[in-house]
């Protein structure tokens, strides 16, 4: 299956994501505006718009954007993890509407860090965020938008 998303400077490794520069879209050795052809990258790499997006940002999907932010200074008690783990869930379809989305679960592994694992088809997948990785990228993801004359400085 070929994809034709963009391309971002974006990479994870161990669960987070880790951008060299910013979320700029990446360019083959020719110029071009590169695209994504792996199915992992695709996943992940819109894992990372969606963990860029604070909720309201898009004026024509202002329900696009991660909801962990809403949770991060919370108590994260059994019931508010349980509650965080279905608007996951849900965003989770909404953003790959193309796959399957099952066995979403999520857990704190250290102080106010929401990590998330679940299956998007047949593609295991893993993740964190916490507020200071949240706010990193959305100011890249900002800082790109301007680039390329996306959003209003």
């Amino acid at each position: 299956m070929t994809f034709g998303d963009v391309r971002l400077n974006m990479i994870f490794d161990d669960g987070f994501c880790r951008c060299h520069g910013r979320l700029s879209p990446a360019r083959t050795p020719h110029g071009d505006i590169a695209r994504v052809t792996d199915i992992v990258d695709c996943i992940y790499q819109r894992i990372g718009i969606w963990l860029a997006t604070k909720k309201g940002e898009r004026p024509l999907h202002p329900n696009f954007g991660c909801c962990i932010r809403d949770y991060i200074n919370e108590p994260l008690t059994v019931a508010t993890l349980k509650a965080l783990r279905g608007h996951i869930e849900a965003e989770l379809k909404e953003i790959f509407p193309e796959f399957e989305v099952r066995n979403v679960t999520v857990s704190v592994q250290e102080r106010n860090t929401i990590e998330v694992r679940a299956y998007v088809g047949d593609v295991q997948i893993q993740f964190a965020g916490n507020e200071a990785t949240l706010s990193r990228l959305n100011a890249q993801l900002r800082e790109a938008m301007k680039d390329l004359k996306m959003v209003r400085e």
